[in-house]
């Protein structure tokens, strides 16, 4: 909701350079939710992300790949 306010677009359609916004305990994310960067959208329709603080890896930057669904969403300025 805070991204819309400041008229950045979100949905579900991944681009490179987005935010990958995952709701709490969405496809492994802790319950708090997770957020990364998409780096590159697969040719299947996946992503795959940067992401800080990930699993068993605090403070290290993890390479994950998630699938866009329920409770996943994409953020980025106009």
């Amino acid at each position: 909701d805070r991204a819309r306010e400041f008229h950045w677009v979100v949905d579900m359609h991944p681009k490179a350079g987005d935010i990958i916004d995952l709701q709490p305990s969405v496809q492994l994310a802790s319950n708090l939710g997770h957020v990364g960067i998409v780096e590159n959208v697969l040719a299947n329709g996946d992503v795959l992300t940067s992401n800080l603080n990930w699993g068993a890896r605090p403070g290290q930057v993890a390479y994950v790949q998630f699938s866009p669904g329920a409770g996943v969403t994409f953020i980025r300025e106009v």
